[in-house]
Parts: structure tokens; sequence; C-alpha cells
């Protein structure tokens, strides 16, 4: 890992830390925010969570987990000194939380990035393997091309899943509900139902799953009634 470029300092110099960007590291992914300098030996960042659907089209009925936060890590030559709240904590769904970190900065001047990871529950996670998805609507079996889905999941995670309309529909058919097979749940979908198929142009469906809270392996079939 780059950790940018460190230089001794003269016993007369004060260090001087350039953090030229902030990465936040979430379960794989990579998130960067505007980075900061600094003459004080300790700091301060705030890092702003969410434990909120990544859509709006998810029902206000629909209620899902509380996420654990375990532990936050800063990557070398920086060092973690406390945080606000504390970790390990529980955050509710659909609650929003700013962690307040006081971080030691390193002894020497420093010019580069700083990462931050925020580490989950591994007792969250469950495997889910999917080798097919199968449409059903009026008697009709439509299986969606390279549709396998292998991965670790966490418990009752919401993913997407987008159809063209016109592979499972004719024009002038209707929708009035789209349903999963156990232990899966459609909790919305873009169009929301009841959908009728009426335009000459084609367009997509896009469907949000709740995966189960335990680990599971089989296929995924979504009926349209």
């Amino acid at each position: 890992m780059d950790l940018g470029f460190l230089r001794r300092k003269k016993k007369t110099e004060k260090a001087k830390c350039t953090i030229t960007s902030i990465n936040l590291k979430y379960m794989g992914e990579m998130h960067a925010i505007d980075g900061i300098s600094t003459n004080e030996n300790i700091f301060k960042v705030s890092i702003p969570f969410s434990n909120r659907p990544s859509s709006d089209f998810i029902s206000e009925q629909f209620v899902g987990q509380s996420m654990k936060i375990d532990a936050i890590n800063v990557s070398a030559p920086f060092a973690l000194v406390a945080s606000e709240p504390k970790v390990p904590i529980s955050i509710p769904y659909n609650v929003s939380a700013k962690f307040e970190l006081s971080i030691k900065a390193p002894d020497m001047a420093y010019a580069g990035p700083m990462n931050i990871e925020i580490v989950r529950g591994t007792d969250e996670f469950v495997h889910i393997s999917i080798p097919k998805i199968t449409l059903l609507s009026n008697g009709r079996h439509t299986e969606i091309e390279e549709s396998e889905i292998i991965a670790n999941m966490q418990k009752n995670q919401i993913f997407k899943i987008s159809v063209q309309l016109y592979r499972i529909m004719k024009y002038g058919e209707k929708i009035s509900s789209i349903e999963a097979n156990k232990p899966f749940e459609v909790v919305s979908s873009d169009p929301k139902v009841p959908i009728s198929l009426d335009r000459k142009d084609s367009y997509i469906l896009e469907m949000y799953i709740k995966a189960p809270a335990f680990g599971y392996s089989g296929a995924l079939e979504i009926s349209f009634r």
C-alpha cells in the first residue's frame, strides 16, 4: 500500500501532515472524501455512516436489520486514538450516525492518503448461491441469462435485479403483484405495481429483493401475477 511520501523532520521543525484524500473502506468498496492538512499531533476526522436503504423505492413499511460495527481501523503511519461513539456498536435500521475519530499524526512530516476501514461483524454475513433466476408469468418461464449469484451477503441484504419487461409480458398485459419464492422477498420495484405494459418501446423493471438471514443454495423464482 502506498503510504505517501515520508521525510524526517528537523529537530526545530514542526511536523506538517497533509492528507491528500481520506479513503473509506466498507464491505470491500472504497469511497473517497476530501483530505485535510494539520499541524496537530492528534486531529479529528468526521465519518458519516448510515444504515439506510440504497434506493428511494424501498417501501417505508420494510424494516431491515440493525448493523453491527465491530471496529474502525486506520492505516499506518496513523493511529486511532478514540472514536465517538465507541465501537463495537449496533446501528438500528434507517438510522444515521457520525463517527468522530481522534487520530494520531505520524512523527514525521507526511503527504499522501489515509485509509480508514469500517469493519462489520462477521456473524452478520451469510453465503448465498443462486445458480439461476427464473421469471414466471402467465404460464411462461423465462430464465435470465448469466444470472448466477454467488456471494457473501449481510443478513437480509437487499439486492437489485433488472429485467426487460417485454421478456416476461406481452403488450397490453398487466402486473398486479410480484412475488419471490421463499426465503426471498420482493420488497419493492420501479416502476411500482400495478404495471401496465402499454408502451411500444421496451422498458426496464427493477426489483429489490431481500435475501434471507441464513445461508441458501438454490434457484430464485420471481412470479408476476
